[in-house]
């Protein structure tokens, strides 16, 4: 089981990923995963809360989830 650092280090390297190489983060946890040799199956542990928080709402945007509900402001 990964510690809390190598959660955030995993974590703030995908996000990174994303941003300088214009991907979305799911297509970023893939490419980083394949050019780093990293099986998809064993980074589960690695993404942090926030990381998955906005791994949900760019599945939401693309409709690939069901957008949750959220009560008006």
């Amino acid at each position: 089981m990964p510690n809390e650092e190598e959660v955030l280090n995993f974590s703030q390297k995908i996000e990174s990923f994303a941003k300088t190489s214009n991907l979305g983060l799911l297509e970023s946890i893939i490419a980083y995963c394949e050019k780093h040799e990293i099986e998809l199956e064993t980074i589960s542990g690695l993404i942090s809360q926030n990381l998955k928080s906005k791994l949900r709402e760019e599945a939401e945007e693309l409709n690939l989830l069901p957008k949750a509900n959220t009560l008006p402001l």
